[in-house]
C-alpha cells in the first residue's frame, strides 16, 4: 500500500502535495465562476486564484477520524506546518446509515468542519466519491446498498445511480454554500476516486460528473484522480486529471513527462523548505503533538 500512513486521522502526513494536470486539462483554461466571490481556475500549467498564480500545499485530514473538539487545534497545526489547504473524503455510510435517513450532526457536521478550516486560513479540497476507499468500511458505501441484489456498485446501473443522485442532492445542500464562488473555502471537488483501478466505463464517470453538477456541487474545479497507468481508464477529457503516486514515484508518474514532473517537484521541495523554516521559527513549538512525515504524497491539485 502506498503511503498507508497518509490516511491516518491526523496529523496530516503531508507537508507537500504534488499534482500534475494531464492531458486535456493542461491544454485548456477552465472557466472562472461568474458568481460573486473569489475565482479559482487552471490556466496552462498553473492554478490562478483571483487571477494570480497559486500553489496549493495540502494535507489530508478526515473529519470522521479526528474528535470534533480537536478539529480547530489540528487545523492550526496544519497551518503551522506551512499548509494552505486540507483535503477530506466524504463518507456516505456515515451520513446515510439507512436509506433516506441523514446525519450531519456532531462528529458528522461536515459543513462546520469546512467552516472551521476556513476560519483557520485553510482552503478545502473535497472528495465525495461516492466511493472513497480510505481504508474505510466498504469504501464509504452504505451497507444497505447490498440488500438489492440487482444493484451494481460503481456502474451506470439504474438502482445504484438513483441512490448516488439522492445522496449527492442531500450532500449538495451542505456543500453549495461553502464553494469558493459562494464565499466558502472549497477550491475543488474530486469525481469518484481512482476509478481507473476498478474499471474503464467512461459513461459511468460522466454520470458521476453530471450528478455532482446537478446537486449543486460545482466547484471552480472538478477533477478526477488515478494512478499513472490507470489514467486513461478513470479520467475524462473535459476534466483535469490528477496523477496519484507514492514516495519516490514522482519521476515515473508519466513516462513522457517524468523530467518535467521532477523539475516541478524540485522547485516545490525547495520552496516548501523555505516556507517550513519560516513557520518553524514563527511557531516555535509547533512540533508538539504532531506526528508528521514530510515528503511528496499522493494528494490532488498541486503545481
Amino acid at each position: 500500500m502506498r503511503f498507508s500512513s497518509f490516511r491516518r486521522a491526523f496529523p496530516c502526513v503531508a507537508l507537500l502535495s504534488a499534482l500534475t494536470v494531464f492531458p486535456a486539462a493542461a491544454q485548456k483554461t477552465a472557466s472562472a465562476p461568474t458568481t460573486a466571490g473569489h475565482t479559482f481556475r487552471i490556466a496552462g500549467n498553473q492554478f490562478l486564484l483571483d487571477g494570480k498564480p497559486f500553489q496549493i500545499i495540502s494535507g489530508s485530514m478526515h473529519y470522521t477520524r479526528v474528535p470534533r473538539a480537536e478539529w480547530r487545534d489540528r487545523f492550526r497545526k496544519a497551518r503551522a506546518m506551512g499548509l494552505n489547504a486540507i483535503t477530506t473524503y466524504v463518507f456516505w455510510n456515515v451520513h446515510e446509515p439507512r436509506p433516506g435517513v441523514y446525519d450531519f450532526s456532531g462528529q458528522n457536521d461536515l459543513a462546520e468542519y469546512i467552516r472551521e478550516a476556513q476560519q483557520e486560513g485553510l482552503y478545502v479540497i473535497l472528495r465525495p466519491g461516492p466511493y472513497v476507499c480510505a481504508e474505510w468500511e466498504l469504501g464509504g458505501f452504505p451497507s444497505w446498498l447490498l440488500k438489492d441484489r440487482s444493484l451494481v456498485l460503481r456502474s451506470t446501473n439504474p438502482a445504484y445511480m438513483a441512490a448516488v443522485r439522492r445522496w449527492f442532492q442531500r450532500l449538495g445542500k451542505e456543500v453549495d454554500p461553502l464553494l469558493l464562488q459562494n464565499g466558502g473555502p472549497i477550491l475543488a471537488i474530486q469525481a469518484e476516486n481512482e476509478y481507473g483501478s476498478f474499471g474503464d466505463d467512461h459513461a459511468y464517470m460522466e454520470a458521476i460528473q453530471d450528478a455532482l453538477v446537478q446537486s449543486g456541487m460545482k466547484a471552480p474545479v472538478l477533477y478526477t484522480a488515478d494512478g499513472p497507468e490507470q489514467l486513461p481508464k478513470g479520467s475524462l477529457p473535459e476534466l483535469p486529471a490528477v496523477i496519484n503516486f507514492g514516495s519516490g514515484d514522482a519521476g515515473e508518474a508519466s513516462p513522457r513527462r517524468g523530467a518535467h514532473v521532477r523539475r516541478i517537484l524540485g522547485r516545490l521541495v525547495r520552496s516548501l523548505g523555505r516556507e517550513t523554516s519560516r513557520h518553524q521559527r514563527r511557531a516555535g513549538s509547533w512540533r508538539a503533538g504532531v506526528d508528521a512525515a514530510p515528503g511528496i504524497l499522493r494528494q490532488p491539485l498541486h503545481v
